[in-house]
């Protein structure tokens, strides 16, 4: 799975398909085709045929930096068909290289299969000559990341290919090719020249005959298409590191936006948890006057409510009670000239600088004109269940006028609070 995204990432957009026919007299002729993939359109960039060095292919090319699909075929390139029972894809290059040429070493080739309708496709080709032709595509700076032999990445084209002319034998590079439905058919030599060859038709675009070898390795490699490759160590490396150039910047980019994601995460997880302390803060400020308020409150109460326990407010006064039971029990010959409940403590008062009550007390004071009336009367009083005691008594008899005032205070017994 990782393979694969990283061919999906690496995937070039442009690609350069470079053919190096190898001429009889050992000339090489360049033939290059530059494609351009935009979303699922593919379209020719570059066409140029007939490029005699590298410094041609360069000048036409124009940006070194493009991956270069290399095809090489002519001199030097041994393609052979043999029946299906003589190998398959499981066959290695050495098996191929001692089938086709007993006594060859196997290190000496590089070798590519391919599976037809009337047999196996093989190419050979000498390791010293086509890494002469890596080595010149290496020193101009050229990036050959694909190598192929003959005509075997035909194969890409053979569904969507047609002569104009309606024939059915394409030559190409010294080759005579025919195609069936399954992909290349048979690819004999040829006499014919690329020149006098017939464009190819694919779907609704001509296609010089020429043009086919480069065109087909280009789309063959922009495609990302699967294809028995040719080994060499060179073209591997260069495909490597292709891929690191191409992943850096995507990789570069992945952790940029990573860090974009967090940031921005971390941004608004701040931004959050800040509203979210602003919001608490301001109701714990609240909550604390609150509680400042409440305290103060409680203070203020619980003030008030010592100073009216000591007051004797927090108590019913019975006032009519007192009254009524007192004027009840006076004797004929006693006048009573003031009823003083809770009476005023005016020393207290002063001290405290407020004002003090004596609760639980009466203040009596009155008349008589018999003193054993008022004895008896007191008496009375001290047996009444909601007196505590009778005392401060004071007692002024004028024997003149015959008349005399009393004084006294009545202590209240404790009554269960309501």
């Amino acid at each position: 799975m990782l393979d694969e995204l990283r061919e999906r990432l690496t995937r070039p957009h442009t690609v350069a398909g470079l053919c190096a026919a190898i001429l009889p007299d050992g000339q090489l002729r360049w033939t290059l085709c530059v494609l351009q993939r935009k979303n699922n359109l593919v379209s020719v960039l570059t066409q140029a045929p007939d490029l005699a060095t590298v410094e041609d292919v360069l000048d036409r090319l124009g940006d070194a930096s493009t991956p270069v699909a290399l095809v090489i075929t002519g001199r030097g390139l041994l393609l052979r068909q043999l029946p299906t029972d003589r190998g398959s894809a499981t066959t290695t290059d050495q098996e191929w290289v001692t089938s086709l040429l007993p006594g060859a070493s196997p290190a000496d080739f590089y070798v590519q299969y391919l599976a037809g309708e009337l047999g196996a496709h093989v190419a050979l080709i000498r390791k010293a000559a086509a890494e002469q032709l890596l080595t010149q595509a290496q020193l101009r700076a050229l990036l050959v990341i694909d190598l192929s032999l003959g005509p075997m990445r035909l194969q890409t084209l053979a569904p969507f290919m047609s002569l104009a002319s309606g024939n059915s034998v394409l030559s190409v590079s010294g080759y005579d090719i025919t195609f069936s439905q399954q992909g290349l058919a048979s690819a004999v030599p040829s006499t014919v020249d690329d020149q006098d060859t017939d464009p190819v038709q694919l779907g609704a675009e001509e296609l010089p005959a020429v043009m086919t070898l480069p065109y087909a390795a280009a789309l063959h490699l922009l495609l990302g298409l699967p294809g028995n490759e040719v080994g060499a160590d060179q073209v591997r490396l260069n495909y490597q590191e292709w891929q690191h150039r191409k992943i850096f910047p995507v990789g570069l980019w992945a952790v940029l936006l990573t860090l974009l994601v967090v940031l921005l995460a971390n941004f608004l997880a701040f931004s959050y948890l800040s509203s979210q302390s602003q919001q608490l803060s301001a109701a714990a400020s609240t909550d604390q006057v609150a509680l400042r308020r409440l305290t103060q409150l409680r203070s203020v109460t619980g003030e008030q409510q010592a100073f009216l326990k000591s007051a004797g407010w927090l108590q019913a006064t019975q006032a009519s009670m007192y009254a009524d039971q007192l004027a009840l029990s006076l004797p004929p010959r006693l006048t009573l000239l003031t009823l003083d409940i809770y009476p005023y403590n005016a020393r207290s008062s002063s001290m405290q600088q407020q004002v003090v009550f004596v609760p639980g007390i009466l203040l009596i004071k009155g008349k008589c004109e018999d003193a054993q009336a008022l004895d008896t009367w007191l008496q009375r009083l001290n047996r009444l269940p909601w007196v505590k005691a009778v005392r401060d008594q004071n007692f002024n008899y004028d024997y003149a006028g015959r008349s005399g005032t009393f004084t006294f205070t009545i202590h209240l017994a404790e009554q269960p609070r309501r």
